[in-house]
């Protein structure tokens, strides 16, 4: 999943060589999908350039999102353009109000991409309090200035995104998770006896 695969994804979705924000998982209102798009049409608005924002996964109840050259809809796509739509964006955004985990954050984080999620989802939050991976907005006066900060800043961006692999790398890798699974079964035997 090398920058050919980033630069296929570019080409099939119309973004040629503009710098994109990437919001991956089902397109859906209840996801937070049209906050989102009205929150970066206003931003487009008061901060006019090359910046776009892609929408890719399957699109569900998604009426609201406004239509507008600097955003595309891309629906679900195969694997090997997702991990290019992830490995060529600037920031992945996680808009959704609720989430139990979010693979997407963990996805993102694993090619070094910071984040920007819903500050009233507290999973989400607190993987970018516990990582360093990542902002939080919590309506769109923290979003614009967290994404100001973020596009403008290339050595923000990237310590975000190696705070972020490294969280993934302690807390997701097959190691860490097994690591997890043997001291928790080693407790339950030490209870039992």
């Amino acid at each position: 999943t090398g920058s050919g695969s980033a630069d296929a994804f570019r080409r099939a979705a119309g973004l040629g060589d503009r710098p994109y924000l990437l919001c991956l998982g089902r397109v859906d209102t209840g996801k937070g999908s049209g906050a989102l798009a009205r929150f970066f049409t206003l931003y487009k608005q008061r901060h006019p350039g090359e910046l776009a924002l892609a929408f890719v996964g399957p699109v569900g109840d998604a009426h609201d999102l406004p239509s507008s050259p600097d955003i595309v809809v891309t629906g679900p796509v195969e694997d090997e353009a997702k991990w290019g739509a992830i490995s060529g964006a600037e920031l992945l955004v996680s808009p959704s109000p609720r989430e139990s985990f979010s693979i997407v954050l963990m996805e993102g984080w694993t090619h070094g991409v910071p984040a920007m999620v819903n500050g009233w989802c507290d999973v989400t939050v607190e993987h970018c309090r516990s990582s360093g991976g990542g902002l939080w907005f919590g309506d769109y006066a923290e979003f614009e200035a967290g994404l100001g900060r973020i596009v403008a800043d290339s050595a923000l961006r990237d310590r975000l995104g190696r705070a972020g692999r490294r969280y993934v790398e302690r807390n997701s890798s097959w190691p860490a998770v097994t690591d997890r699974y043997v001291r928790f079964l080693e407790s339950v035997a030490s209870g039992a006896g």
